[in-house]
């Protein structure tokens, strides 16, 4: 098992973020040079957004301290959340696609988002597992892979080796399961068109 921090960049970017929507509403201010609006609507608009920026810029530090990612022999565990705490766990064999994104701000801050993709999640709009801020992107993609492969290898061989075949000249136990329920459909059929006669 091996657990896994999102690196210090992480929470720099989400920082980043709230301040660049913050400024990119703060143009909306330049209302207030309209003859017919009030000073007091530039500053008021003003404080409602400093409202809202500053305690989600300081929230940021205990998100970011939630976030954690666990590699197990078996699956993916992500885990986070302040209030409302996920986890959520994706085993190797169900994962189709392992995909690497880096915005410019990820290669500004040295991170990447790796993302877990499967296939009954294939027609959702994200990744059912991404795992943001890794400094080591690269080595961790190549880590989940191997994983990933691994674990086919060993539904595979699973497969191959069906634990209710039976010795030879016998009929496996699935296959006498089949024909007596096969046996008891015939006798209710039976029973059904006696009693039609």
């Amino acid at each position: 098992m091996r657990q896994i921090k999102p690196a210090p960049g992480l929470r720099i970017k989400y920082i980043i973020w709230v301040w660049i929507v913050f400024v990119c509403l703060l143009p909306l201010m330049l209302l207030s040079l309209a003859p017919e609006i009030p000073w007091l609507f530039a500053f008021i608009y003003l404080a409602a957004n400093l409202l809202w920026a500053v305690p989600t810029s300081l929230l940021m530090l205990p998100y970011y301290d939630s976030i954690s990612y666990e590699l197990t022999d078996d699956e993916i565990t992500v885990r986070k959340g302040i209030l409302t705490k996920t986890e959520k766990r994706v085993p190797y064999h169900q994962i189709t696609n392992v995909e690497l994104k880096r915005g410019p701000l990820d290669r500004m801050l040295g991170i990447g988002t790796l993302e877990a993709q499967t296939a009954g999640y294939s027609q959702q709009a994200g990744a059912e597992a991404p795992l943001p801020g890794l400094a080591d992107w690269e080595m961790m993609k190549r880590e989940v892979m191997a994983r990933v492969h691994k674990s086919r290898a060993a539904l595979s061989e699973a497969s191959r080796l069906k634990p209710d075949s039976a010795p030879e000249g016998e009929a496996a136990p699935s296959t006498t399961l089949l024909a007596e329920v096969l046996t008891e459909l015939r006798a209710i059929r039976e029973a059904v068109e006696a009693r039609r006669r």
